[in-house]
């Protein structure tokens, strides 16, 4: 794994991830095991009201309920978010620009949540949180998003920041840009959300250092990715090494 290391010690608080294997690490790490055999059953997170057609957002909504649990508003102040995706939300690009082509009327909800910060805004509402919020993309983005959450954590008045990775199974368009870039991996494809809670000193109820998934990380053998989750192999395994830690 490469990401960049931290400039002090920083510490997992919780983890999240939710696809077409379920809700669980354990349920992730099965499904890759299984290859194709493992994605006969597909699981589809509960809808989000104000948001339509896309998995994107429900994706994304679910991973927080898991790693923010059951906490009060006042739990998320001093609090920022970092949502990263190699693609963004494909299915409402999609959706919105075959609308055009067709002469059919846009819908305005597409062009609301054709903003990724959309789905964050209704997030922070829910959970009380008040820290920065911000969205990047690109190719390998673990170490790019583990680089900001240590900048934000430079600033006193946070203390967690949540890292947000999701990526949406590739359609005939996305396929094609990942041939375009030369990304492989296995046969399996789905829809992916993963999420790390970090902290800058340990959480209540304990946690991990981050440091020690890195290392554990380093030497874990995983089976092949889906190649739409390229951008976020090293969250997952931090995730995946989470579970064991």
């Amino acid at each position: 794994m490469n990401a960049t290391a931290p400039r002090s010690s920083r510490w997992v608080a919780s983890t999240g991830c939710v696809g077409p294997w379920g809700s669980t690490a354990g349920e992730l790490r099965s499904w890759l095991s299984a290859g194709p055999a493992g994605a006969r059953e597909v699981r589809r997170p509960p809808p989000v009201p104000g948001f339509i057609e896309s998995q994107f957002n429900p994706l994304v909504y679910a991973v927080v309920k898991q790693c923010l649990g059951s906490w009060s508003p006042e739990e998320g102040a001093g609090t920022a978010i970092v949502l990263g995706s190699g693609l963004g939300d494909t299915t409402t690009a999609d959706v919105a620009s075959q609308n055009v082509a067709k002469g059919n009327v846009h819908n305005p909800l597409l062009f609301y949540q054709s903003v990724p910060t959309s789905i964050l805004g209704y997030v922070t509402r829910e959970f009380g949180i008040t820290g920065p919020l911000s969205c990047v993309a690109g190719g390998e983005l673990g170490p790019s998003m583990l680089e900001m959450a240590d900048l934000l954590l430079e600033d006193e008045s946070l203390h967690q920041v949540l890292l947000l990775g999701l990526e949406l199974q590739l359609n005939p368009r996305t396929a094609r840009v990942r041939e375009l870039q030369g990304q492989e991996g296995g046969g399996l494809e789905g829809d992916v959300a993963v999420g790390l809670l970090l902290r800058r000193a340990p959480a209540p109820h304990g946690g991990a250092k981050l440091e020690a998934l890195q290392e554990a990380t380093a030497v874990a053998g995983l089976p092949a990715f889906p190649r739409n989750w390229s951008a976020l192999r090293d969250l997952i395994t931090l995730c995946l090494a989470y579970e064991h830690s």
